[in-house]
């Protein structure tokens, strides 16, 4: 029971900082836009009425459609292509919103339409950023550790590149336990040779042992 409470505390806070971060990306968003688009235009940066509720209007669009999607009960180290679906669904929500907000109210007091567009590619960045960088670390890391377990491990020539071949050498990729890792192999089909499987290239036949085990010292 006490640790369904700790886990339901620190969820409850992940999500308010997670929305948190959300409008302030929000909020940058909106005035690198306005910014962006008043640059175009040699003026310089003031903060009018209309972009403070640009950005009021924004801050509760995204967390509402977010809400909605269930973008804020992601789990950060395995978000998947469903998310970023839901995710690029969001942000048509929210640039079509926009759109209609330039037409509605503010097209003729400073946003236009060229600054809610590239306040919706920046919050769609920013709040993929966000939510896909675990991953992404995740990923490259255990990328890392892996390159470097491979270096670790003996470098072996396999003999054949037949259904037995074919099955030694995904079990020696695929397997934390192997100790082994294939470089090349040796098969005297004609039709296979120089052609790669599963990453592994078939550098020559039986004959080419020695000139082949050489190669690949």
């Amino acid at each position: 029971m006490g640790n369904k409470t700790i886990s339901s505390k620190k969820s409850i806070i992940r999500r308010l900082l997670l929305i948190i971060a959300d409008i302030l990306i929000v909020a940058l968003a909106a005035v690198l836009s306005y910014w962006m688009m008043l640059w175009q235009k040699e003026e310089s940066l003031n903060f009018p009425v209309t972009l403070v509720l640009w950005m009021v209007f924004n801050a509760i669009l995204v967390v509402g459609t977010f809400m909605i999607l269930s973008l804020y009960s992601m789990v950060f180290s395995s978000v998947s292509i469903i998310d970023a679906m839901r995710l690029t669904f969001a942000m048509v929500v929210i640039g079509g919103a926009n759109a209609l907000f330039v037409v509605a109210y503010s097209r003729s007091r400073g946003v236009g339409f060229s600054a809610a567009l590239i306040f919706t590619v920046l919050v769609f960045f920013g709040t993929s950023m966000l939510r896909f960088s675990k991953r992404a670390f995740c990923y490259f890391k255990r990328i890392a550790h892996q390159n470097e377990g491979d270096k670790k491990k003996k470098r072996v020539m396999i003999i054949g590149g037949g259904e037995a071949g074919l099955t030694l050498i995904k079990e020696m990729i695929s397997s934390d336990k192997s100790n082994y890792q294939p470089v090349c192999i040796l098969d005297d089909n004609a039709n296979i040779l120089g052609k790669k499987i599963y990453d592994v290239r078939v550098a020559g036949t039986t004959q080419d042992v020695i000139s082949v085990a050489q190669r690949y010292s």
